[in-house]
């Protein structure tokens, strides 16, 4: 959820920025900053001044490593080398010999 806010508030600040403050923002301008992807809104932020280098490239580095393997998840990708206990199929204890209304 943080990561929608993020981008939300990078792509928000730009739009402000370019036109010129609340005041000249044109609301059927916004269209074009709702359907671009991150790594555009990062680039359009910095040529606008809203971002230095310094904070591009962490963003650049957030987008990477945090925000597009969950957005974008690959369970396989982010379950590799998880490793569960070994278990026998059929004697699971946890269910107490009841498996209750969810059936069993």
């Amino acid at each position: 959820m943080s990561a929608i806010l993020i981008e939300f508030v990078l792509k928000h600040t730009t739009f402000i920025k370019e036109a010129g403050g609340y005041q000249n923002a044109d609301t059927r301008d916004w269209d074009q900053f709702e359907n671009m992807e991150l790594v555009h809104a990062i680039n359009r932020a910095k040529r606008a001044g809203v971002l230095d280098a310094e904070m591009a490239k962490r963003l650049d580095s957030f987008r990477n490593t945090i925000r597009n393997p969950y957005s974008h998840y690959n369970i396989k990708k982010i379950t590799y080398g998880v490793i569960g206990p070994k278990s026998e199929a059929g004697k699971h204890d946890d269910w107490g010999g009841n498996r209750g209304r969810f059936g069993g």
